[in-house]
């Protein structure tokens, strides 16, 4: 397991409640010169719409039931 998936894995931990990503960082350990690592961790699971990030900067597990893919116009 990557440490990609291993991140992914936490996030999707029954117990995990949405965090920020130094509170992230603190539980997992991750040391001051990986934290641009984890960023780029963070943002790939972003992009590829596994994650989600709330108004308050919290990483939270996407649920793809929730969201509507589309177009708005008005």
């Amino acid at each position: 397991m990557d440490r990609q998936d291993k991140l992914l894995a936490f996030i999707n931990d029954d117990n995990y409640v949405p965090m920020r990503k130094k509170d992230i960082a603190a539980i997992l350990g991750v040391p001051a010169e990986d934290m641009a690592e984890l960023d780029e961790l963070l943002n790939s699971l972003l992009d590829s719409g596994k994650i989600v990030v709330t108004v308050k900067n919290k990483y939270m597990p996407a649920n793809p039931d929730e969201y509507v893919t589309g177009i708005l116009r008005c």
